[in-house]
């Protein structure tokens, strides 16, 4: 039995991975997050953009624009605070994430 992988195939479950690491730190107590997490977070919200072919491109950019704001803030700093970042940034990744879908 021979099975293809399509870009569709592979744009959902990169929106998956991406929907269920920003819930995970969605779900995390108070505190700090290390950067390099919510970069690594931030990669795949990159690649489920590049990927997302079926999507409005308003909410595209809308979640590539929120993507590249979150990358400069935890670009220049080595720690973030959770509840700023959990109010913001995690919220409107989730909420775009959802919308493209």
């Amino acid at each position: 039995m021979e099975t293809s992988t399509t870009t569709i195939d592979i744009a959902t479950a990169a929106n998956y991975q991406a929907n269920a690491a920003v819930e995970e730190l969605l779900k995390r107590d108070q505190g700090m997050f290390d950067s390099s997490e919510v970069l690594a977070m931030l990669d795949l919200i990159d690649t489920v953009v590049s990927l997302a072919t079926d999507a409005d491109p308003a909410k595209l950019a809308d979640l590539a624009a929120t993507s590249t704001t979150g990358r400069q803030k935890a670009s220049s700093q080595p720690l973030l605070d959770a509840a700023g970042t959990k109010g913001g940034l995690l919220l409107d990744l989730w909420s775009g994430l959802e919308s493209i879908r």
